[in-house]
């Protein structure tokens, strides 16, 4: 979920996390608020905090289970060179996979830090 907090600067990590009693709030993708502080997103978990567990958050949070079928189901029609779809729809279609799979590298490398 985005999110907009006030540090005082700029975590060296890129990574901010909270705990409140049995949870944990994970603040990360920083960029620079108009309004002062920082946008970032933001997932929480409840213990037992887990590296399986963060990276599924983090994917969930901006990848439905529906959205994520899509993707993988236009990316195998994008392979596939007797499919009708445009090359435009073909570029579109791995561009989206490619953004998904940046995003669950990402995931990884947070987790990997938590």
């Amino acid at each position: 979920m985005r999110a907009v907090i006030q540090l005082d600067t700029f975590p060296e990590t890129g990574i901010h996390v909270i705990r409140e009693g049995n949870s944990i709030r994970i603040f990360f993708d920083f960029s620079a608020s108009e309004e002062g502080g920082y946008n970032c997103q933001n997932v929480d978990l409840r213990t037992p905090i887990t590296y399986d567990r963060v990276v599924s958050a983090i994917i969930t949070d901006a990848y439905t289970i529906d959205k994520r079928e899509a993707i993988f189901a236009n990316y195998e029609e994008a392979k596939d060179a007797g499919s009708n779809i445009t090359e435009d729809k073909r570029a579109e279609y791995i561009s989206e996979y490619n953004q998904f799979q940046a995003w669950r590298r990402m995931a990884k490398q947070i987790a990997k830090m938590i």
